[in-house]
């Protein structure tokens, strides 16, 4: 499939920048749902509610956590392969 070590050495390297990419949405994911909560606290606090996070919040944020921590799981295992094969190839050097 590739012709030579510089070709797949390029591929990998895309690859892993493509897998940080994903890794930046989860992170903005999970900054996304703390704003959520931090709006609902605020809205319950300026109207004298208890703050309890509502279950729709509760659910989403619970879904959401499993879903991150299944995407990160994949994206760390193949980025730790990535990084195998390019220290393979001399490319980087095979730090742990």
């Amino acid at each position: 499939m590739f012709q030579d070590k510089e070709e797949r050495t390029e591929s990998l390297l895309e690859e892993a920048m493509g897998l940080k990419g994903m890794i930046a949405e989860v992170q903005s994911k999970a900054r996304l749902l703390k704003a959520r909560m931090q709006r609902e606290q605020k809205a319950q606090y300026e109207s004298g509610e208890a703050m309890i996070p509502s279950d729709s919040l509760c659910e989403d944020i619970q879904g959401s956590i499993v879903q991150m921590k299944e995407d990160l799981a994949k994206y760390s295992s193949r980025l730790k392969e990535i990084h195998e094969e390019l220290a393979r190839y001399g490319v980087i050097s095979d730090i742990q």
